[in-house]
Protein backbone atom coordinates (compact mmCIF):
# COMPACT_ATOMS: atom_id res chain seq x y z
CA UNK A 1 0.00 0.00 0.00
CA UNK A 2 2.68 2.25 0.38
CA UNK A 3 4.17 2.74 -3.23
CA UNK A 4 2.61 4.56 -5.61
CA UNK A 5 1.19 3.28 -9.06
CA UNK A 6 2.24 5.74 -11.89
CA UNK A 7 -0.29 4.33 -13.80
CA UNK A 8 -2.95 5.61 -11.63
CA UNK A 9 -3.02 9.78 -12.28
CA UNK A 10 -3.02 12.20 -10.04
CA UNK A 11 -4.87 12.13 -6.09
CA UNK A 12 -7.80 14.25 -5.57
CA UNK A 13 -8.93 13.51 -2.73
CA UNK A 14 -7.84 10.73 0.20
CA UNK A 15 -9.80 8.03 -1.89
CA UNK A 16 -7.45 8.40 -4.52
CA UNK A 17 -4.43 8.59 -2.12
CA UNK A 18 -5.52 5.21 -1.02
CA UNK A 19 -6.33 4.11 -4.54
CA UNK A 20 -3.10 5.24 -5.95
CA UNK A 21 -1.36 2.73 -3.36
CA UNK A 22 -3.29 -0.69 -3.42
CA UNK A 23 -1.10 -3.33 -3.18
CA UNK A 24 0.12 -5.32 -6.39
CA UNK A 25 -1.58 -8.64 -6.40
CA UNK A 26 -5.58 -6.41 -6.09
CA UNK A 27 -3.31 -3.87 -9.04
CA UNK A 28 -3.22 -7.09 -11.40
CA UNK A 29 -6.59 -8.54 -10.67
CA UNK A 30 -8.61 -4.88 -10.98
CA UNK A 31 -5.84 -5.20 -14.93
CA UNK A 32 -7.29 -8.42 -15.56
CA UNK A 33 -10.82 -7.17 -14.90
CA UNK A 34 -10.81 -4.28 -17.85
CA UNK A 35 -9.04 -6.65 -19.93
CA UNK A 36 -12.09 -9.00 -19.58
CA UNK A 37 -14.60 -5.95 -19.76
CA UNK A 38 -12.76 -4.89 -23.35
CA UNK A 39 -13.19 -8.29 -24.58
CA UNK A 40 -17.15 -8.10 -24.22
CA UNK A 41 -17.85 -4.25 -24.60
CA UNK A 42 -18.78 -4.98 -28.19
CA UNK A 43 -21.10 -7.51 -26.64
CA UNK A 44 -22.42 -5.49 -24.07
CA UNK A 45 -23.34 -2.58 -26.78
CA UNK A 46 -25.36 -5.04 -29.00
CA UNK A 47 -27.25 -6.20 -25.95
CA UNK A 48 -28.20 -3.01 -25.11
CA UNK A 49 -28.89 -1.84 -28.48
CA UNK A 50 -31.25 -4.98 -28.65
CA UNK A 51 -28.79 -6.25 -31.83
CA UNK A 52 -28.05 -9.57 -30.32
CA UNK A 53 -28.69 -11.85 -26.91
CA UNK A 54 -26.35 -11.63 -24.35
CA UNK A 55 -25.81 -13.01 -20.78
CA UNK A 56 -24.84 -9.50 -19.27
CA UNK A 57 -25.37 -10.38 -15.13
CA UNK A 58 -23.50 -13.54 -15.69
CA UNK A 59 -20.49 -12.38 -18.09
CA UNK A 60 -20.12 -9.32 -15.95
CA UNK A 61 -19.84 -11.09 -12.64
CA UNK A 62 -17.15 -13.52 -14.29
CA UNK A 63 -15.38 -10.29 -15.79
CA UNK A 64 -15.27 -9.48 -12.11
CA UNK A 65 -13.74 -12.00 -10.99
CA UNK A 66 -12.35 -11.88 -7.12
CA UNK A 67 -14.63 -8.20 -7.00
CA UNK A 68 -18.00 -9.85 -7.87
CA UNK A 69 -19.05 -9.19 -4.35
CA UNK A 70 -18.74 -5.25 -5.05
CA UNK A 71 -22.75 -3.90 -6.47
CA UNK A 72 -22.69 -2.79 -10.12
CA UNK A 73 -24.89 -1.22 -12.87
CA UNK A 74 -25.18 -0.10 -16.07
CA UNK A 75 -26.85 2.60 -17.29
CA UNK A 76 -26.94 5.36 -19.87
CA UNK A 77 -24.14 7.73 -20.54
CA UNK A 78 -24.07 11.45 -19.56
CA UNK A 79 -23.15 12.35 -22.69
CA UNK A 80 -25.06 9.05 -24.57
CA UNK A 81 -23.34 5.58 -24.60
CA UNK A 82 -23.00 3.25 -22.13
CA UNK A 83 -21.98 3.67 -18.13
CA UNK A 84 -20.60 0.98 -15.80
CA UNK A 85 -20.69 1.94 -12.35
CA UNK A 86 -18.71 -0.64 -10.03
CA UNK A 87 -19.42 0.58 -6.79
CA UNK A 88 -18.45 0.01 -2.61
CA UNK A 89 -22.40 0.34 -2.32
CA UNK A 90 -23.38 0.73 2.00
CA UNK A 91 -19.69 -0.64 2.32
CA UNK A 92 -17.10 1.49 3.32
CA UNK A 93 -14.43 -0.39 3.68
CA UNK A 94 -14.73 -1.57 -0.22
CA UNK A 95 -14.54 2.75 -1.06
CA UNK A 96 -10.60 2.50 -1.99
CA UNK A 97 -11.43 -1.12 -4.38
CA UNK A 98 -14.14 0.80 -5.97
CA UNK A 99 -12.43 3.92 -6.43
CA UNK A 100 -9.28 2.03 -7.03
CA UNK A 101 -10.96 -0.02 -10.43
CA UNK A 102 -12.88 3.57 -11.77
CA UNK A 103 -9.19 5.29 -11.43
CA UNK A 104 -7.83 1.95 -13.71
CA UNK A 105 -10.49 2.00 -16.48
CA UNK A 106 -9.55 2.10 -19.65
CA UNK A 107 -10.65 4.57 -22.97
CA UNK A 108 -13.48 2.63 -24.79
CA UNK A 109 -15.29 4.97 -27.14
CA UNK A 110 -18.80 4.94 -26.23
CA UNK A 111 -18.56 3.98 -22.79
CA UNK A 112 -17.81 5.98 -19.13
CA UNK A 113 -17.04 4.76 -16.13
CA UNK A 114 -17.76 5.66 -12.15
CA UNK A 115 -17.38 4.06 -8.38
CA UNK A 116 -20.66 5.79 -7.52
CA UNK A 117 -24.12 5.63 -8.61
CA UNK A 118 -25.17 9.10 -10.36
CA UNK A 119 -28.45 11.10 -8.86
CA UNK A 120 -31.54 10.33 -11.11
CA UNK A 121 -33.87 13.24 -11.85
CA UNK A 122 -37.23 11.42 -12.39
CA UNK A 123 -39.36 10.43 -9.96
CA UNK A 124 -40.36 7.63 -11.55
CA UNK A 125 -36.86 6.60 -12.46
CA UNK A 126 -36.14 6.86 -8.91
CA UNK A 127 -39.20 4.77 -7.41
CA UNK A 128 -38.27 1.85 -10.09
CA UNK A 129 -34.64 1.69 -9.05
CA UNK A 130 -35.84 2.45 -5.37
CA UNK A 131 -37.85 -1.02 -5.87
CA UNK A 132 -35.70 -2.70 -8.14
CA UNK A 133 -32.93 -2.63 -5.52
CA UNK A 134 -34.93 -3.35 -2.19
CA UNK A 135 -36.99 -6.15 -4.70
CA UNK A 136 -39.92 -4.68 -2.37
CA UNK A 137 -42.73 -2.27 -3.77
CA UNK A 138 -41.99 1.42 -2.62
CA UNK A 139 -44.95 2.92 -0.06
CA UNK A 140 -45.63 6.73 0.37
CA UNK A 141 -43.22 7.18 2.42
CA UNK A 142 -42.74 10.75 4.48
CA UNK A 143 -39.72 12.57 5.75
CA UNK A 144 -37.55 14.71 8.16
CA UNK A 145 -34.68 15.91 7.42
CA UNK A 146 -32.18 17.41 10.23
CA UNK A 147 -28.40 18.59 11.00
CA UNK A 148 -25.84 18.23 13.33
CA UNK A 149 -23.00 19.69 14.26
CA UNK A 150 -20.76 17.79 12.12
CA UNK A 151 -22.71 19.33 9.20
CA UNK A 152 -24.49 15.69 8.49
CA UNK A 153 -28.20 15.91 7.16
CA UNK A 154 -30.02 13.14 8.46
CA UNK A 155 -32.77 11.54 7.46
CA UNK A 156 -35.95 10.54 9.70
CA UNK A 157 -38.65 8.13 7.77
CA UNK A 158 -41.99 8.35 8.97
CA UNK A 159 -43.06 4.72 8.85
CA UNK A 160 -46.51 4.05 7.31
CA UNK A 161 -48.73 1.96 9.57
CA UNK A 162 -48.29 -2.20 9.12
CA UNK A 163 -44.82 -0.99 7.76
CA UNK A 164 -41.96 -2.83 9.06
CA UNK A 165 -39.76 -0.36 10.28
CA UNK A 166 -36.28 -1.76 9.39
CA UNK A 167 -37.94 -2.00 6.04
CA UNK A 168 -38.75 1.57 5.93
CA UNK A 169 -35.04 2.47 6.81
CA UNK A 170 -34.07 0.97 4.15
CA UNK A 171 -36.14 1.96 1.14
CA UNK A 172 -35.56 5.48 2.23
CA UNK A 173 -31.57 4.81 2.25
CA UNK A 174 -31.79 3.66 -1.52
CA UNK A 175 -34.20 6.63 -2.42
CA UNK A 176 -32.22 9.33 -0.97
CA UNK A 177 -28.75 7.67 -2.15
CA UNK A 178 -31.17 7.53 -5.98
CA UNK A 179 -31.99 10.88 -5.51
CA UNK A 180 -28.98 13.21 -4.87
CA UNK A 181 -26.59 10.02 -5.97
CA UNK A 182 -24.38 7.99 -3.96
CA UNK A 183 -21.08 10.71 -3.88
CA UNK A 184 -23.48 13.05 -2.46
CA UNK A 185 -25.13 10.48 -0.10
CA UNK A 186 -21.96 9.59 1.52
CA UNK A 187 -20.55 12.99 1.92
CA UNK A 188 -23.60 14.49 3.86
CA UNK A 189 -26.71 11.81 4.34
CA UNK A 190 -25.67 11.15 8.36
CA UNK A 191 -28.02 8.16 8.32
CA UNK A 192 -31.79 7.35 8.51
CA UNK A 193 -33.94 6.50 11.33
CA UNK A 194 -37.23 5.56 11.95
CA UNK A 195 -40.31 8.22 13.30
CA UNK A 196 -43.68 8.68 14.09
CA UNK A 197 -46.58 11.09 12.72
CA UNK A 198 -46.34 14.16 14.19
CA UNK A 199 -43.34 14.30 15.55
CA UNK A 200 -42.21 13.71 18.84
CA UNK A 201 -38.96 11.40 19.21
CA UNK A 202 -35.45 13.09 18.57
CA UNK A 203 -37.10 16.15 17.71
CA UNK A 204 -38.65 18.44 20.26
CA UNK A 205 -40.24 20.31 17.49
CA UNK A 206 -40.54 18.77 14.14
CA UNK A 207 -39.16 19.48 11.33
CA UNK A 208 -41.44 19.88 8.49
CA UNK A 209 -42.52 16.30 6.46
CA UNK A 210 -41.79 15.64 3.45
CA UNK A 211 -43.01 13.92 -0.02
CA UNK A 212 -40.68 11.91 -1.99
CA UNK A 213 -40.74 14.63 -4.42
CA UNK A 214 -39.94 17.49 -2.23
CA UNK A 215 -36.55 15.44 -0.51
CA UNK A 216 -33.96 16.45 -3.09
CA UNK A 217 -34.91 20.25 -3.15
CA UNK A 218 -34.82 20.08 0.75
CA UNK A 219 -31.68 18.22 1.01
CA UNK A 220 -30.10 20.61 -1.83
CA UNK A 221 -30.76 24.24 0.36
CA UNK A 222 -29.66 21.85 3.28
CA UNK A 223 -26.22 21.77 1.74
CA UNK A 224 -26.06 25.35 0.52
CA UNK A 225 -27.08 26.49 4.10
CA UNK A 226 -24.08 24.53 5.36
CA UNK A 227 -22.04 25.33 2.72
CA UNK A 228 -22.71 29.11 3.56
CA UNK A 229 -21.56 28.76 6.67
CA UNK A 230 -17.75 27.43 5.50
CA UNK A 231 -14.63 29.72 4.68
CA UNK A 232 -15.02 31.30 0.85
CA UNK A 233 -11.20 30.67 0.87
CA UNK A 234 -8.81 28.06 1.24
CA UNK A 235 -6.43 27.66 4.36
CA UNK A 236 -3.39 27.81 1.76
CA UNK A 237 -4.70 31.34 1.27
CA UNK A 238 -5.16 32.28 4.90
CA UNK A 239 -1.69 34.72 6.43
CA UNK A 240 -2.26 32.42 9.90
CA UNK A 241 0.32 34.60 11.83
CA UNK A 242 -0.95 38.31 10.34
CA UNK A 243 -4.82 37.30 9.31
CA UNK A 244 -7.09 38.28 11.78
CA UNK A 245 -7.31 34.38 12.62
CA UNK A 246 -8.82 33.21 16.08
CA UNK A 247 -6.92 29.77 17.58
CA UNK A 248 -8.91 27.19 20.05
CA UNK A 249 -7.20 25.09 22.47
CA UNK A 250 -8.95 21.59 22.80
CA UNK A 251 -8.46 19.11 25.64
CA UNK A 252 -8.92 16.40 25.63
CA UNK A 253 -9.30 12.80 28.14
CA UNK A 254 -6.81 10.14 26.74
CA UNK A 255 -7.26 7.37 28.27
CA UNK A 256 -4.18 6.18 28.92
CA UNK A 257 -4.81 2.22 28.84
CA UNK A 258 -6.57 2.78 25.34
CA UNK A 259 -4.43 1.73 22.01
CA UNK A 260 -2.91 4.84 20.60
CA UNK A 261 -5.10 4.65 16.88
CA UNK A 262 -6.03 7.33 15.04
CA UNK A 263 -5.62 10.31 17.65
CA UNK A 264 -6.17 8.38 20.67
CA UNK A 265 -3.87 9.53 22.94
CA UNK A 266 -4.19 13.51 22.13
CA UNK A 267 -4.30 15.83 25.48
CA UNK A 268 -4.09 18.93 23.88
CA UNK A 269 -4.66 20.51 20.64
CA UNK A 270 -4.26 24.23 18.80
CA UNK A 271 -6.41 25.06 15.58
CA UNK A 272 -7.85 27.44 13.58
CA UNK A 273 -10.63 25.35 12.82
CA UNK A 274 -12.09 23.84 16.08
CA UNK A 275 -15.41 22.75 14.16
CA UNK A 276 -13.14 20.91 11.85
CA UNK A 277 -10.70 19.09 14.19
CA UNK A 278 -13.84 18.35 16.50
CA UNK A 279 -15.87 16.29 13.63
CA UNK A 280 -12.66 14.77 12.88
CA UNK A 281 -12.41 13.57 16.41
CA UNK A 282 -15.40 12.20 17.20
CA UNK A 283 -17.76 11.34 13.86
CA UNK A 284 -17.42 8.28 12.25
CA UNK A 285 -18.56 9.85 8.79
CA UNK A 286 -15.92 12.64 8.75
CA UNK A 287 -16.03 14.14 5.43
CA UNK A 288 -13.62 16.81 4.15
CA UNK A 289 -15.90 18.19 1.69
CA UNK A 290 -18.44 19.31 4.42
CA UNK A 291 -16.40 20.98 5.74
CA UNK A 292 -14.48 22.85 2.82
CA UNK A 293 -16.49 24.19 -0.55
CA UNK A 294 -12.76 25.12 -2.18
CA UNK A 295 -11.59 21.55 -3.16
CA UNK A 296 -9.23 20.87 -0.08
CA UNK A 297 -8.26 17.55 1.52
CA UNK A 298 -8.11 17.38 5.37
CA UNK A 299 -5.32 14.74 6.73
CA UNK A 300 -2.77 14.58 9.85
CA UNK A 301 0.56 13.71 10.38
CA UNK A 302 1.39 11.64 12.93
CA UNK A 303 4.94 10.95 14.71
CA UNK A 304 6.52 8.81 17.19
CA UNK A 305 7.59 11.06 20.44
CA UNK A 306 8.92 8.13 22.32
CA UNK A 307 11.83 7.62 19.12
CA UNK A 308 15.14 8.67 20.42
CA UNK A 309 15.81 11.80 18.07
CA UNK A 310 12.34 11.86 16.42
CA UNK A 311 12.26 15.52 15.55
CA UNK A 312 15.65 15.31 13.88
CA UNK A 313 17.17 18.68 13.62
CA UNK A 314 14.05 20.40 14.75
CA UNK A 315 12.92 21.95 18.39
CA UNK A 316 9.81 21.21 18.90
CA UNK A 317 6.86 20.80 17.59
CA UNK A 318 5.67 24.23 16.37
CA UNK A 319 8.77 23.83 14.50
CA UNK A 320 7.38 20.56 13.05
CA UNK A 321 4.41 22.66 11.91
CA UNK A 322 6.28 25.60 10.27
CA UNK A 323 8.45 23.17 8.80
CA UNK A 324 5.76 21.31 6.73
CA UNK A 325 3.35 24.27 6.38
CA UNK A 326 5.93 26.37 4.85
CA UNK A 327 7.19 23.41 2.45
CA UNK A 328 3.10 22.70 1.63
CA UNK A 329 2.61 26.40 0.61
CA UNK A 330 5.76 27.13 -1.07
CA UNK A 331 4.70 24.09 -3.48
CA UNK A 332 1.02 25.63 -3.39
CA UNK A 333 -0.14 21.87 -2.17
CA UNK A 334 -1.70 23.39 1.20
CA UNK A 335 -0.72 23.82 5.07
CA UNK A 336 -0.47 22.96 8.38
CA UNK A 337 -3.16 24.55 10.33
CA UNK A 338 -1.77 23.65 14.15
CA UNK A 339 -1.30 20.27 15.65
CA UNK A 340 -1.47 18.30 19.26
CA UNK A 341 -0.01 16.51 21.24
CA UNK A 342 -0.46 13.39 22.57
CA UNK A 343 0.52 10.75 25.55
CA UNK A 344 3.26 8.87 23.19
CA UNK A 345 2.25 10.43 19.67
CA UNK A 346 2.48 14.03 18.41
CA UNK A 347 0.13 15.39 15.38
CA UNK A 348 0.26 18.40 12.59
CA UNK A 349 -3.08 19.14 11.11
CA UNK A 350 -2.65 19.57 7.54
CA UNK A 351 -5.18 21.26 5.10
CA UNK A 352 -4.37 19.78 1.48
CA UNK A 353 -5.13 20.77 -2.08
CA UNK A 354 -4.13 19.88 -5.59
CA UNK A 355 -2.36 16.84 -6.15
CA UNK A 356 -2.49 15.15 -2.92
CA UNK A 357 0.39 12.75 -3.86
CA UNK A 358 2.47 15.36 -4.58
CA UNK A 359 1.84 17.27 -1.51
CA UNK A 360 2.81 13.98 0.51
CA UNK A 361 6.25 13.88 -1.43
CA UNK A 362 7.03 16.96 -0.69
CA UNK A 363 6.08 17.08 3.21
CA UNK A 364 7.96 13.06 2.81
CA UNK A 365 11.63 15.56 1.02
CA UNK A 366 11.03 18.46 3.44
CA UNK A 367 11.06 16.26 6.75
CA UNK A 368 13.95 13.46 5.50
CA UNK A 369 15.85 16.67 4.70
CA UNK A 370 15.78 17.05 8.76
CA UNK A 371 16.48 13.73 9.73
CA UNK A 372 12.89 12.93 10.67
CA UNK A 373 12.44 10.13 12.81
CA UNK A 374 11.07 6.50 11.09
CA UNK A 375 7.69 6.39 13.30
CA UNK A 376 6.21 8.59 11.54
CA UNK A 377 3.05 8.53 8.47
CA UNK A 378 0.01 10.58 6.90
CA UNK A 379 -3.67 9.78 8.05
CA UNK A 380 -6.77 10.49 6.95
CA UNK A 381 -9.92 10.64 8.76
CA UNK A 382 -12.21 9.15 6.13
CA UNK A 383 -14.48 6.17 6.05
CA UNK A 384 -12.82 3.42 5.55
CA UNK A 385 -9.26 4.66 5.39
CA UNK A 386 -8.92 3.13 9.38
CA UNK A 387 -6.42 1.29 8.22
CA UNK A 388 -4.75 3.40 5.57
CA UNK A 389 -1.62 5.29 6.33
CA UNK A 390 1.14 7.00 4.40
CA UNK A 391 4.85 6.00 5.57
CA UNK A 392 7.61 9.18 5.23
CA UNK A 393 10.34 6.75 5.18
CA UNK A 394 9.56 3.64 3.23
CA UNK A 395 11.02 1.04 5.93
CA UNK A 396 8.53 2.66 8.65
CA UNK A 397 6.42 0.11 10.82
CA UNK A 398 2.84 1.05 10.83
CA UNK A 399 1.57 2.95 13.17
CA UNK A 400 -0.81 1.29 16.26
CA UNK A 401 -4.32 0.34 13.98
CA UNK A 402 -7.65 -0.92 14.85
CA UNK A 403 -8.03 -4.73 15.50
CA UNK A 404 -10.02 -5.88 12.58
CA UNK A 405 -12.12 -8.90 13.48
Amino acid sequence: MHTVSPDYGPAHDAYDVAASRIDAPTRASIDAFWRAFEKIAPQLDDAFNQRAQFDIVGETSAALGPFASLEWEYGPGAEGGHRLCVTAGADPKALVLARAIARAAPVIPGWTFSDVRPAEEDDDVVRQKVEGRAGQALPDLQFRLFDDEAHLIGVEVIVPPKTDSSLACVLAEISVSCLIGEADERIWIGGVRPGKPGGGGIFRKAPPTLRLNELKPAISMMQRQIDASLRDDRWIDVDLENDAVAWSSLTASADPDAPPVFRNDLMVAITPYPERLSAALTSPQFHSRRFSREGETFAYFKIDGAEDGSLGALEDREDLENLIGGALREAGLGTSIGGGTGRQYSYVELALCGDLNEAIETMASALKAVGIGRNCWVCFDEPGLELFYVPIWPDAPPPPLPQTH
